[in-house]
C-alpha cells in the first residue's frame, strides 16, 4: 500500500537496516550484500534474485522481501517519520511505529486467572490501563506539553507494577519495554490510540 503503483524491490540502506533490526542471520546478510544497491523491477525478478543468491528458507525470504519492499518505499520518497500504527506483529515495526492500546490490553485480557486472587489482580491492572487510556484520549483531544512528563511517569508506575500473578507481571514488563511506541501520541497527537477501525474495514 505504501508503494502505491510501484512494483519494484530495492536493496538500499533502509532495507539493510530493517534486516539488522529483525535479526537476519549474518550468513544470509552476506549473500544479500552482493546485491546491495540494486533495484528489481517486480516480484518475479526479485524471487529470481533470491534463488540466485541461495536465499530460500521461508523466514529468510519473508524478511528479505519485507526489507526490499521498505527499501522501495524509501527509494520513492517515503517519509521515515511516517507513523505506522499496529498491533505487535513484527512486520509492521517499520518507520516510526506506534502500538495499539486495544491490542495491548488483549495481552492482559487473554490471561487465565485461575483463582480469585489472580482475577482481582488482573481486573485491577486492566482498570488502571483503561483509566490511563482515558487520560491519553483527553491529551490527544487537547495536547498540553506540560502534561507529557506526568503522563510518562504514570506509564512507568502502572507498567512496573508487581502483582502476585507472575504472568501479569511479565506482560506488564513487555508493555513497559515498548513505552515509546505506546506513548507515540505524546509527540504526535494526530496518531490514533488504536487500529481497530482499520482492522474492521479490512475484514469487511
Amino acid at each position: 500500500m505504501l508503494r502505491g503503483s510501484y512494483t519494484d524491490y530495492v536493496l538500499n540502506e533502509a532495507a539493510f537496516s530493517y534486516l539488522a533490526e529483525h535479526d537476519m542471520p549474518a550468513q544470509v546478510l552476506s549473500r544479500l550484500a552482493a546485491a546491495k544497491g540494486q533495484c528489481f523491477v517486480d516480484a518475479t525478478a526479485w524471487q529470481a534474485e533470491l534463488e540466485r543468491l541461495g536465499v530460500t528458507a521461508k523466514r529468510h525470504v519473508r524478511l528479505a522481501s519485507e526489507a526490499a519492499l521498505l527499501g522501495s518505499v524509501m527509494a520513492h520518497g517515503g517519509n521515515p517519520e511516517l507513523v505506522i500504527l499496529s498491533d505487535d506483529a513484527g512486520q509492521f515495526g517499520v518507520l516510526t511505529h506506534a502500538q495499539c492500546w486495544i491490542h495491548g490490553d488483549r495481552r492482559l485480557e487473554r490471561l487465565n486467572a485461575f483463582n480469585d486472587q489472580y482475577q482481582q489482580a488482573q481486573d485491577g491492572v486492566r482498570k488502571q490501563l483503561w483509566d490511563y487510556y482515558d487520560e491519553l484520549k483527553a491529551y490527544r483531544a487537547a495536547p498540553d506539553p506540560a502534561k507529557k512528563a506526568d503522563l510518562s511517569a504514570r506509564f512507568d508506575t502502572i507498567f512496573t507494577t508487581t502483582t502476585n500473578f507472575t504472568t501479569i507481571n511479565e506482560v506488564l514488563h513487555g508493555i513497559h519495554e515498548e513505552k515509546d511506541e505506546f506513548l507515540r501520541v505524546l509527540e504526535r497527537p494526530e496518531v490514533p490510540l488504536h487500529n481497530n477501525v482499520a482492522e474492521g474495514d479490512l475484514r469487511e
